[in-house]
């Protein structure tokens, strides 16, 4: 697993297993995966897992990936659940993706 990259630069480690019956999705969106299960940065500070909302509005499947951590969020759209999956991870991957600021942000740090 790659890990993930802190906005300052600092990678993350998967500081748990992967979860039973997980592996399709380890191995299909790796990327997406850590931000849901690393609960730790690599120098050892706590890290709060990111949430996956998925939702259809007019035909289209929609997702938002909410980086509570670092409160922000990156969203995505498709015609199908995988498709729009395969969008956010390719665009996290290349750090392409554009995140916006979270509800809140700025008020202090989320609670862990």
């Amino acid at each position: 697993m790659a890990g993930l990259r802190k906005p300052d630069g600092e990678a993350v480690n998967l500081a748990a297993p992967p979860l039973d019956g997980d592996s399709a999705v380890l191995q299909n969106f790796p990327t997406i995966y850590d931000y849901l299960t690393c609960i730790q940065y690599t120098g050892g500070e706590a890290r709060v897992p990111s949430t996956l909302l998925a939702f259809v509005e007019d035909g289209m499947w929609k997702m938002c990936l909410n980086d509570r951590d670092n409160a922000r969020s990156a969203w995505s759209a498709g015609r199908s659940a995988i498709e729009c999956l395969k969008s956010l991870e390719s665009s996290l991957e290349a750090a392409t993706v554009e995140w916006r600021r979270s509800a809140g942000a700025g008020k202090g740090k989320p609670r862990k």
